[in-house]
């Protein structure tokens, strides 16, 4: 359900899940995805790739569908196991507890084991 990855071009370990996880997910070059993402980061006037209206103008941008995960009392959180169980197939950016990576086919690809956070939504991409 995981597997390591880390698309930063000189494999350096830094603050770049946004950029990694839409630049497996869209299977798009790195830097591709970092100068798209820039372009926006300045119409914004936000500081970091992080920030949540840059991210979800990219996906705004793409038209990709969103998928919800509502808590529901009692019952427990949808977080990345319970996801790549649910959704086998397909290619997901997944928006977790201040975090973002990529499911495809029911693994997660990401630099860290981040099975146990919360998904809160889903971007399907087609």
């Amino acid at each position: 359900m995981y597997k390591y990855y880390n698309a930063h071009p000189k494999n350096l370990r830094v603050n770049d899940c946004v950029k990694r996880a839409f630049s497996k997910g869209l299977e798009k070059d790195y830097n591709e995805v970092k100068k798209e993402l820039n372009e926006i980061k300045r119409k914004v006037g936000a500081k970091t790739y992080q920030n949540n209206k840059v991210w979800k103008r990219y996906i705004k941008q793409l038209g990709l569908e969103k998928i919800s995960f509502q808590a529901v009392k009692g019952q427990p959180r949808m977080n990345g196991h319970r996801f790549c169980k649910a959704y086998p197939k397909g290619r997901y950016i997944l928006n977790m507890a201040h975090h973002l990576s990529v499911c495809i086919d029911g693994v997660i690809y990401d630099t860290w084991n981040c099975l146990d956070k919360c998904v809160y939504n889903a971007f399907k991409i087609d």
